[in-house]
């Protein structure tokens, strides 16, 4: 029999300790950039609201959209059309050249294009995300810095107290928020705490060496990102976890003192690489390998699930794969396999969930805050 406890959690689940809800995320990111000694912040947003201000007026109906999920999907959409197209008319000249046919009207054809007001209107949207992703970059990385947050999630302790050694959270959030607290109570480390493998060492003075003998290398509870998060890192086709702005904000230990752990992947010198994230849109990206690994391993550990509890997350209708890696739990539920509770301080969220669980799982009108341990017994 399956004894497996699994918690899933989404940006409700971290609101209390201070990060956002999803609905306010771009109005919380504009306040702090606006104030932000910092001008890569400052000009990161400015550069995407002015991107905003000059979209023709049907557009910033859209990408002014209450609903981040509508106003996000767009720039996806915008960023898909100008690979897809640069990719087709490229392949095309590319296909001539081998079959040895004159080429040079192709040419000229795809540097018109190159040149057009059409691939412009997309490439401006293309750079207007990129730095949309840089300015939730800087929004992020001080908030790993706030040492506030972590002062202030005595509710999340409580709920995570309750898992034992093989079990699993799944998270939606981009936030490092839950690993960092199992971290300070050495039930996680980032060698196989993601569902994936890393090669870690410490880091001593300028240099990182290889752990030390006796520091346990496997976690006691994984914590499954499904979206991605702003400290990995994809950099020329590799990957790994950045050290300086979110690794270094971990309180790992090693026999009483703190140690600094980082990447063994890490370049020692990079720019600023992409985050591995999948944005709040109707066309969540979730191609990297990373995440590949990440999703393989959740649906073999929702498979494989007795108790399922769910706080902070609306089950949202854009979140289409969510959905369908939780459909196992949908017939658990109805068949009374697995134990399954659901918190959630809005009753329109609550509905949702009943819509796709059935009736039998347990349904509490409470945010996580406020609701008992989720998963205990």
């Amino acid at each position: 029999m399956n004894t497996r406890k699994v918690l899933f959690l989404g940006a409700g689940a971290s609101v209390p300790a201070g990060y956002p809800p999803t609905s306010s995320l771009l109005e919380k990111v504009a306040e702090e950039a606006k104030s932000s000694l910092f001008p890569q912040f400052r000009n990161a947003w400015q550069s995407w609201t002015r991107y905003l201000a000059s979209s023709p007026p049907w557009l910033r109906l859209v990408l002014k959209n209450p609903n981040p999920e509508v106003a996000l999907t767009l720039p996806d959409l915008f960023e898909l059309a100008i690979h897809e197209q640069d990719r087709s008319r490229s392949s095309q000249l590319m296909r001539r050249a081998r079959k040895g046919k004159d080429t040079s009207q192709s040419i000229v054809r795809l540097e018109a294009y190159y040149k057009s007001e059409k691939r412009a209107t997309l490439a401006k949207a293309r750079t207007a995300r990129r730095r949309l992703i840089d300015a939730l970059q800087w929004y992020f990385t001080f908030k790993l810095g706030d040492k506030g947050v972590t002062d202030r999630t005595e509710y999340l302790r409580n709920q995570l107290s309750a898992l034992s050694t093989g079990d699993v959270v799944i998270t939606t959030n981009w936030d490092p928020l839950v690993e960092q607290l199992l971290a300070q109570e050495g039930r996680w480390i980032p060698t196989d705490g993601y569902g994936f493998q890393r090669g870690m060492g410490l880091l001593s003075g300028l240099r990182r060496v290889a752990l030390p003998g006796g520091l346990g290398v496997v976690s006691e509870i994984q914590v499954l990102k499904l979206h991605g998060c702003f400290g990995w890192r994809d950099l020329d086709d590799g990957f790994f976890l950045e050290g300086n702005e979110f690794l270094s904000q971990f309180r790992f230990a090693f026999e009483g003192r703190r140690i600094q752990m980082r990447d063994m992947d890490e370049p020692t010198s990079y720019r600023p690489s992409n985050p591995i994230i999948a944005f709040p849109s109707y066309l969540k990206s979730l191609i990297h390998s990373t995440l590949f690994e990440v999703w393989r391993t959740a649906s073999l550990v929702i498979s494989d699930c007795s108790d399922f509890a769910a706080a902070g997350y609306s089950l949202p209708a854009s979140d289409s794969a969510v959905r369908a890696l939780l459909l196992p739990i949908a017939n658990g539920a109805r068949t009374g396999r697995v134990r399954v509770t659901i918190a959630d301080p809005a009753k329109a969220t609550l509905d949702t969930w009943r819509e796709f669980l059935g009736h039998n799982p347990k349904f509490l009108q409470l945010g996580l805050e406020a609701a008992p341990v989720l998963l205990d017994g």
